[in-house]
């Protein structure tokens, strides 16, 4: 059978709170007669944490509509889209840019040159402040139209070489953006595929011309790509003290003109946040918890809210992790614990937009630090929140989870349980990956201190164990099970 396509799911998911309120309006003006359907299957998909199409056309049967659903869900697209070019229209630079040529073009096909011309002007300004070059073609076409239908009058050739001069500036610009831009795409792509520092291809990148002069940079957008590839390039070879500068340094672009911070609110909130995870690897503590408050803050921007879709879900989830996180790094495992209750209430109040595999990450944190501080029940309930839930999301993080299942039950003395689930977790690892060193130690063992009556034979066992675990947290290729768990401090004699 055919999956259904989520891409309706998906593009109602993704509208802000102001784009939501614009769309709702709009619906209102387009009724049929008394009936409205397709804004009904806009609120039942709405209503849904995870997409279930044969659930919304029980819905839609409940509340009288009998359409065809596969129209319907057109219907509702084009709406969105159609909602969504007029929304964009009012509230966009570069769209109002366009629309403001467009009606150059009408006034001065309807022999109003003059006015086409003042208006021009104002667009001309308007570019500059947002450092839109890509319309200066247009804009110069149409200013080259404005004097031919004046006949070149009051035009000398000084004037039109200004325009030759201009079009010359403007097409550097452009190929100055180019480069940046391309050069942060290729940082972002190695960053997100995970490819080592050491390949050859990546590391020429330290030694890049356009990336290592300051100078270079002709446009507002060219410094922006370029510190954000060097804040990432950064991060990606260990420097965070580096990538926390160039990360510093983009903030500092944007906050020096507020048209450019409300104008690139969206890259803006993802530089701070990188801050932030930069502050908490460095241990910047007092910095740390000053941007958490400042990236809160940002909530209540209204030029943010139109912008970034879901903004609240976006701070909420980010500053939480790194609040537990921060917790979990500096061993306050009973901070992480006393802010689970207002982390649960804000998963509930983000249950719509907050995701599967954010709501499995907190529950990995919360059975951690309930399991340091050997509220082992507790640790187990939410061990259990994640494996009941069987998802295919964050798939590291549920392998990890298994281990970490065993370990509670360990200090919970489940050890009949124990007996089949050490292996059965071991073939399940296996089935989806090589065992690390560390997890075949930990499972190994935990099998010998269970057989094993004798107290004094139980603390040599323990002393080999942590004096292994030593050896292998200097192995890089063991560094992800210890992200998971620090087995260094982890004692149980």
């Amino acid at each position: 059978m055919k999956t259904p396509s989520q891409d309706l799911y998906k593009l109602i998911k993704s509208l802000t709170k102001t784009e939501k309120r614009y769309f709702s309006k709009f619906a209102e003006k387009h009724v049929i007669g008394d009936q409205n359907n397709y804004y009904k299957l806009f609120k039942v998909i709405d209503n849904q944490s995870i997409y279930d199409e044969n659930l919304v056309k029980d819905e839609l049967k409940k509340k009288g509509v009998m359409a065809h659903f596969t129209v319907l869900k057109f219907q509702l697209t084009e709406r969105i889209l159609e909602a969504l070019h007029g929304f964009y229209q009012k509230n966009s630079i570069a769209e109002s840019i366009k629309r403001e040529l467009n009606f150059c073009r009408i006034l001065i096909h309807k022999n109003l040159v003059e006015v086409g011309d003042k208006r021009l002007k104002k667009i001309h300004n308007t570019i500059k402040i947002y450092d839109f070059v890509e319309f200066l073609p247009e804009l110069f076409a149409i200013k080259r139209e404005i004097i031919a239908k004046q006949f070149y009058k009051n035009t000398d050739e000084y004037d039109l070489e200004s325009i030759y001069e201009a079009m010359e500036s403007m097409i550097e610009q452009l190929q100055n953006w180019n480069q940046y831009e391309n050069l942060n795409a290729l940082v972002q792509k190695n960053h997100y595929q995970k490819v080592r520092p050491t390949d050859l291809d990546f590391e020429t990148l330290n030694q890049n011309e356009w990336l290592n002069n300051a100078e270079k940079p002709m446009t507002f957008r060219s410094k922006m790509s370029r510190l954000s590839a060097l804040a990432t390039l950064n991060f990606m070879q260990g420097r965070t003290a580096m990538a926390y500068q160039f990360n510093q340094e983009f903030i500092a672009l944007l906050e020096e003109s507020k048209k450019m911070t409300d104008l690139y609110a969206n890259r803006y909130v993802s530089a701070l946040s990188n801050i932030l995870i930069d502050s908490l690897v460095l241990g910047k503590y007092d910095a740390l918890q000053n941007d958490i408050q400042k990236l809160r803050e940002i909530t209540q921007n209204k030029t943010f809210q139109k912008q970034i879709p879901n903004l609240e879900m976006r701070v909420f989830r980010q500053t939480y992790l790194l609040e537990m996180n921060w917790a979990i790094s500096t061993h306050q495992f009973s901070k992480g614990i006393k802010l689970i209750p207002t982390i649960q209430e804000g998963l509930k109040t983000h249950k719509k937009t907050i995701g599967l595999h954010n709501e499995i990450t907190f529950y990995y944190l919360f059975a951690y630090c309930n399991f340091r501080e050997k509220h082992f029940s507790n640790a187990l309930t939410f061990v259990n929140e994640i494996l009941s839930r069987k998802a295919k999301v964050v798939t590291e993080i549920i392998e990890f989870t298994h281990l970490l299942n065993i370990l509670t039950h360990f200090e919970l003395a489940n050890y009949d349980l124990l007996e089949a689930l050490i292996p059965s977790t071991r073939r399940l690892l296996r089935k989806k990956r090589l065992l690390y060193k560390t997890e075949d130690l930990v499972l190994s063992h935990l099998k010998k201190v269970m057989s094993t009556i004798d107290k004094s034979k139980q603390k040599e066992l323990w002393t080999i164990f942590n004096t292994k675990i030593v050896e292998l947290k200097k192995d890089k290729r063991e560094q992800r099970v210890f992200n998971y768990f620090d087995f260094e401090n982890w004692r149980t004699l």
